[in-house]
């Protein structure tokens, strides 16, 4: 765990270099941020290098949108609502960077 708090603020700022918004500790990359399809795909390979994580079996369709999926769209042209996948929180991806590896949310 005191890894995890030792790298969190690392984190958050790799984290603040794919998004202007607002991030804490608590802000979901795929939600809060909206990274979608491409967005998604680059930032998870640079989050790969660069923290040197292992991100076998991660479930990305349970996280992120494709932007090239009807579902996508759907969302963003005919639905007020936002679509909302499984949280993925800055705080997670700090435990995933810090072991070394993925695992899912608790």
């Amino acid at each position: 765990m005191s890894d995890q708090l030792n790298n969190l603020p690392e984190i958050i700022a790799f984290f603040k270099w794919v998004s202007a918004s607002e991030v804490q500790e608590q802000t979901t990359i795929n939600n809060d941020l909206e990274l979608v399809g491409f967005d998604a795909d680059h930032m998870l390979e640079e989050f790969i290098a660069r923290f040197k994580v292992d991100m076998t079996g991660f479930p990305y369709e349970e996280y992120f949108l494709d932007e090239m999926g009807l579902e996508y769209y759907y969302y963003k042209f005919f639905k007020k609502e936002k679509l909302l996948k499984k949280p993925l929180t800055v705080a997670h991806m700090a435990k995933v960077a810090a072991q070394g590896f993925w695992s899912a949310p608790e």
